[in-house]
């Protein structure tokens, strides 16, 4: 899929690349990854870094913060309701019957929107490598591989 025309997709690659302008940016985490941003050469790469960049960050803040719980993405779309049901429990909040209904509506049916908030949840996971080609994942994956990040990280996460 295109996403934006080219002046946008330039402009957007471009602000990646400005990261390295942030000197606290670049001390604290960038220091290592600067050649692979200036390297940046499409938009899927320029995401890839991005995402990494800021996967990188919360790494790091989990890192120093034992008490937080990574919740993934693929596990809240497959199972809305009972990944709700343990944020709910674990931030010692009620899950309504009302909360419970609006998870069940709003991840099993799809409405169409760029700003809807309604999806088939289980259809959105790997949705990212259906809008790539093969050489994009490729690429994606050797950019997303630099950062070492301790998630997403195993051979399955690409399949």
């Amino acid at each position: 899929k295109k996403r934006g025309n080219l002046s946008q997709q330039a402009k957007r690659i471009e602000s990646i690349k400005n990261m390295v302008k942030d000197k606290t940016l670049v001390r604290d985490y960038l220091s290592s990854y600067i050649s692979v941003i200036e390297k940046i050469e499409t938009i899927s790469e320029a995401d890839a870094v991005f995402w990494a960049i800021r996967n990188l960050i919360l790494a790091d803040f989990l890192s120093k913060h034992q008490e937080e719980k990574i919740i993934y993405y693929e596990d809240v779309c497959l199972n809305p309701s009972i990944e709700f049901a343990k944020i709910f429990e674990q931030m010692s909040l009620n899950l309504s019957q009302k909360v419970q209904d609006f998870i069940e509506q709003t991840t099993s049916c799809d409405r169409p929107g760029t700003y809807s908030t309604s999806r088939i949840t289980s259809k959105q996971i790997g949705k990212w490598k259906r809008e790539l080609n093969q050489d994009e994942i490729y690429r994606v994956r050797k950019i997303v591989e630099q950062f070492n990040l301790p998630f997403y990280n195993s051979e399955s996460d690409w399949k």
